[in-house]
């Protein structure tokens, strides 16, 4: 049976003392609540027997951002299989002073950062695995960023062959952590970007006669958002 790893602790912020302080092209910006945009998504794979659902929290003016994954298999068979893949996020704008790559930091406060599991043997010879992964996340709408930047902030993972019940929550509610991410491409000078600041989550489990009942639960709240284009 494989042990749940909790992530790092909260660590202190890297750019806020810098945060409007730095002369030139790659001064910092600081965006706070409300914000004027948000964006969602979710992505379902699953067999016959699985189902994958997900609730998203979004509340733009008030920084509110959550994701809830859940992957129900009641009947499982020698192979089944599921994954949700589900994000949330507040946007900004953001106009480059100089081309280069999107930097940001991330300051989020946990208002929740659950994950439960309950498994039921249904046959002798039976193994599962199920994981639950969140992370805090970044996106910059432009053609020339390749996709979103993660940093993970929270992992479960589980090996069950029998009956058992996991119930985990590895971060501190209220404490704040930070997500210190680049974008994954350049971005030119002078054109407004829209950039994304939330929360993600991606779940997966794998049954062989084990009944699966996976619930992952985050939501945080978006305190600030500093950007600028990186040195």
């Amino acid at each position: 049976m494989a042990a749940a790893v909790p992530p790092p602790r909260s660590r202190a912020p890297l750019g806020r003392h810098q945060a409007g302080r730095r002369p030139g092209p790659h001064r910092w910006e600081v965006h706070r609540p409300p914000f004027f945009g948000f964006n969602f998504g979710f992505v379902p794979v699953r067999n016959d027997n699985f189902v994958v659902d997900r609730v998203n929290t979004l509340n733009p003016s008030l920084g509110d951002v959550g994701i809830s994954i859940t992957m129900d298999d009641s009947d499982a068979g020698d192979f089944d299989y599921a994954s949700g893949d589900g994000f949330s996020s507040v946007a900004f704008s953001f106009t480059p002073p100089t081309s280069g790559l999107v930097e940001v930091l991330i300051d989020a406060q946990s208002v929740l950062a659950t994950h439960h599991l309950e498994t039921e043997d249904e046959w002798g010879w039976s193994d599962s695995k199920t994981s639950q992964q969140n992370s805090l996340m970044l996106d910059v709408l432009h053609p020339d960023v390749a996709e979103p930047s993660y940093a993970e902030m929270s992992v479960f993972v589980e090996e069950e062959d029998e009956d058992a019940t996991h119930d985990r929550e590895y971060l501190t509610r209220g404490a704040h952590y930070f997500a210190h991410l680049f974008s994954a491409g350049p971005v030119p000078a002078g054109e407004p970007v829209i950039v994304y600041a939330g929360t993600r989550s991606f779940d997966k489990s794998g049954t062989n006669d084990v009944a699966i009942h996976s619930e992952s639960d985050f939501r945080w709240f978006i305190s600030s958002v500093e950007v600028r284009i990186s040195p």
